[in-house]
């Protein structure tokens, strides 16, 4: 069966997302796996074979596997989601501890039309076809199946606010370039519709104020009337996460 919807676990940020609708593009500094958007050393050989025979260029000379691995897909970031809201090591790593969201997006929404599901597998791939270096965008081991992770890539140039890490201030977008590098200093972020938002989930242990907070946000807000909330709670004859929906708020 199509999927229809995809998840996004997060921390509340005391609803922030309801006053922005603001989305991080991650990079891969910033990802929790080390072999992220890591391009396969035969792959290098290849580049450095061709740059070689066919211009002076000095860097050619003196680059490294390490060098190359550094700047490769600096320009990019991932947005991650989820095919399901009920696993509890997603809660508790990507939604602080079961005190956060999960955000239920509507995958028909043009915002979604470039997602693609992440692949998993115990090899490195090998071989990597220039034309196909897009796919190491969703390509980890097979240690992470558990999050069922769908992505979009997106060009960090493209993006609608930005952060500075050492501020944490959200500015309107850059009109200059993007100077990247190993250790981003800044964070970006891309627009969702806030048509595309379907349902929120609040974590069994999130603080009852911000709960509060964060419903008022989505009441007020007539674009946001078709949005369902629901708490997520302990089953009471298995290892899993229920749901309840909130009604006559």
């Amino acid at each position: 069966m199509k999927l229809k919807s995809l998840y996004k676990y997060m921390p509340h940020y005391e609803g922030s997302f309801f006053d922005n609708f603001l989305l991080r593009a991650t990079e891969r500094s910033d990802l929790n796996d080390p072999f992220e958007f890591l391009p396969p050393k035969d792959f290098f050989e290849g580049v450095v074979e061709l740059a070689s025979a066919n211009s002076d260029i000095e860097w050619v000379k003196n680059i490294t596997y390490d060098d190359f691995r550094k700047s490769f897909y600096l320009f990019h970031g991932v947005i991650s989601f989820s095919e399901t809201r009920s696993n509890l090591l997603m809660w508790s790593h990507y939604a602080q501890r079961h005190t956060g969201v999960v955000i239920e997006f509507d995958l028909q929404n043009e915002f979604f039309q470039t997602v693609k599901r992440v692949r998993y597998d115990n090899f490195r791939p090998i071989n990597v076809d220039v034309r196909e270096l897009d796919n190491l965008f969703f390509i980890k081991s097979d240690e992470w199946i558990y999050e069922k992770e769908y992505r979009i890539v997106k060009q960090k140039k493209d993006h609608d606010y930005y952060m500075s890490k050492s501020d944490m201030v959200l500015h309107p977008a850059k009109k200059s370039a993007i100077h990247s590098h190993e250790g981003a200093l800044e964070m970006y972020f891309f627009k969702v519709p806030k048509e595309c938002v379907k349902s929120v989930t609040f974590g069994m242990d999130m603080d009852i104020k911000i709960k509060d907070l964060i419903i008022n946000k989505i009441k007020s807000d007539q674009e946001l009337a078709h949005v369902k909330l629901w708490n997520a709670k302990l089953s009471k004859e298995y290892y899993l996460i229920e749901f309840e929906e909130i009604v006559n708020i």
